[in-house]
């Protein structure tokens, strides 16, 4: 069974874990085609770094992302089994599948207000409109725009769970591509965060319940 999988999520979230398992089930990840991250964590697994980031922003403001799907056509048109990573195809899942008719969208999540905590990272204010220092109005749209994600994602899949339960996740992500079976391999080794939680004191300030947390 052929896969194609666009992975979203907001920096900050263990986004680049899912292609590196799915990599281990032989799907094609694009790793080439990705930059280091800054922070010498290694690949950031984001497909086509800062030329994918380029074309998604003349696509955002445009309201027309065929330039974006040019490139993705170009460069996976020798490949029937893909899963790819870039964190904003969270916001472009219906143009995803109006492309893409047998695309799988996968929307990758951790709690709003952790990732939310992550001041070096602006999409509320990129793509938002948001004021760049404005906390309260940061984690209300990360909110708002995960809901959004998990209402229009085929399949949604939580950090805090792959940091817990990894091999369950991934029993999860094999019955998503059709398959029986996953390859040992896959249980790949995760260290949790240190972060987790770090928005604890906030959990109260704002509605939580339609993502779970």
């Amino acid at each position: 069974m052929d896969n194609k999988i666009f992975i979203g999520g907001f920096g900050g979230v263990g986004s680049r874990l899912l292609p590196q398992i799915f990599e281990k089930f032989g799907l094609y990840v694009g790793k080439e085609l990705s930059g280091d991250d800054r922070y010498g964590r290694g690949l950031t697994y984001d497909f086509g770094s800062s030329h994918f980031v380029k074309l998604f922003n003349i696509g955002f403001h445009q309201k027309d992302y065929t330039l974006l799907f040019e490139y993705l056509n170009k460069e996976l048109k020798d490949y029937n089994n893909f899963a790819i990573k870039h964190g904003h195809f969270m916001f472009i899942m219906d143009e995803i599948k109006k492309e893409y008719s047998e695309a799988k969208n996968i929307y990758i999540m951790r709690n709003p207000i952790d990732a939310a905590l992550k001041l070096e990272y602006k999409p509320h204010h990129y793509y938002g409109g948001l004021p760049a220092n404005d906390l309260d109005a940061k984690i209300q749209y990360y909110i708002d725009e995960s809901i959004k994600a998990c209402n229009n994602a085929d399949l949604v899949i939580k950090y805090e769970d792959l940091c817990n339960d990894l091999e369950s996740e991934i029993i999860k992500l094999t019955k998503f591509m059709g398959l029986d079976s996953y390859p040992l391999e896959s249980i790949i080794p995760i260290i949790s965060s240190s972060n987790i939680g770090v928005g604890k004191d906030l959990y109260n300030k704002f509605d939580l319940s339609k993502l779970g947390y």
